[in-house]
């Protein structure tokens, strides 16, 4: 087999993702983990793509939490077609709720993102 172009650490969400898009480009790639695919932080996420924070949000990390949000749709609908199967994606936002008034005025001040 060779040794790879890339070595991935780690058969999440992420790490397959890069690992797909690697292979797409003609590298050849090994992908490594300790645990069962998908059984670490992608488990854990419930798939959800949130640009909330409990705290204000710097503004590279919203821009970049929000290019990464416009490009889901088109990634989510690759991988449909690629395997025949749905993905499950469903843009429906999501409900945050304040405990506290302080909590309230951070997700006001958020509510444009």
């Amino acid at each position: 087999m060779g040794i790879p172009d890339v070595l991935v650490l780690g058969a999440g969400a992420i790490g397959m993702s890069i690992a797909r898009d690697c292979a797409m480009r003609g590298m050849r790639v090994t992908v490594v983990t300790r645990d069962l695919p998908g059984t670490g932080a992608s488990s854990t996420a419930a798939g959800m793509l949130e640009i909330h924070y409990p705290h204000p949000i710097l503004p590279d990390l919203l821009a970049l939490c929000r290019h990464s949000a416009g490009r889901y749709p088109a990634f989510a609908e690759s991988l449909a077609a690629e395997t025949g199967r749905p993905v499950g994606y469903d843009p429906c936002g999501s409900l945050v709720i304040a405990r506290t008034l302080s909590e309230l005025d951070d997700l006001r001040r958020q509510a444009t993102h």
